[in-house]
């Protein structure tokens, strides 16, 4: 049997609830021998990670204020170990020009099977002594001699714009990631590696954590349209769930054991 197919089996014993998002704790289980499978070569940029990617835009407290978009000249790698060497050497650049910088990264491929990565960042040059004319400039000359393009390619390689919330970057990142359609990886490109990635204070954290079972779950979630009929089709992470759970939290805190994240 699947880890998903087991997990669903397990009684709700829990949530911990994020600043939107609510995940689902259900009773542990053994997965087996305790032995990993070898992972395969990644094929797509599969519902799971694209989910993961999700959430982490919308419960993320980082306040991203910048968005550096990047990609390649006709001549660009089919191996994605050279490809992430180029990220992450115009990322060590990027760390350089604003001490503390967080970032979330995350790829995509272009119809002709060329990779681009789009970067939040919680920085925009006006806060760093620097005019923003100036950074988008430094930004294609940087990326132009990490992936060696010519003249052409400084003007059109990268896309450097301030965002007008925080709020919208999240909500383009959660678009991006659950917006349909096949995110295969192009035939003759291999090694592709990680969809997207993040500097270490990006991951979010529980604002709180509460222990009920299916039956409190249901009254804590309320009128909430989309609660299943049984629970084991209830999903691991319950999207745009967190205030009306925080809400209803106050009204059923007689019946449930509260314990802090």
């Amino acid at each position: 049997m699947k880890s998903r197919e087991r997990w669903e089996k397990q009684p709700v014993v829990g949530i911990e609830v994020f600043a939107n998002d609510v995940v689902v704790n259900r009773r542990s289980f053994s997965k087996g021998n305790g032995q990993k499978s070898k992972r395969g070569e990644i094929m797509e940029f599969s519902e799971k990670a694209r989910k993961r990617l999700a959430f982490i835009a919308s419960n993320t407290e980082i306040e991203f204020q910048s968005m550096i978009t990047l990609t390649y000249p006709d001549d660009y790698p089919t191996d994605g170990k050279t490809a992430k060497r180029h990220l992450y050497r115009f990322l060590a650049w990027v760390r350089e020009q604003f001490t503390g910088v967080n970032y979330l990264w995350w790829m995509e491929f272009q119809k002709r099977g060329a990779p681009h990565f789009h970067i939040l960042i919680d920085k925009q040059p006006a806060h760093n002594g620097k005019r923003w004319p100036g950074f988008q400039l430094d930004v294609a000359l940087v990326w132009n001699d990490i992936v060696k393009g010519g003249h052409d390619h400084i003007l059109a390689g990268t896309r450097s714009e301030r965002l007008r919330s925080p709020e919208g970057a999240r909500h383009y990142c959660v678009w991006y990631a659950q917006k349909r359609g096949q995110k295969a990886v192009p035939p003759l490109y291999r090694n592709v590696g990680r969809f997207f990635g993040y500097s270490k204070p990006v991951k979010p954290e529980a604002k709180f954590t509460l222990r009920c079972d299916w039956e409190q779950l249901k009254a804590l979630l309320g009128d909430w349209d989309y609660i299943p009929d049984n629970e084991q089709d209830l999903y691991k992470v319950l999207f745009n769930t967190a205030g009306t759970v925080a809400i209803n939290a106050v009204q059923c805190a007689m019946v449930l054991d509260y314990s802090t994240a």
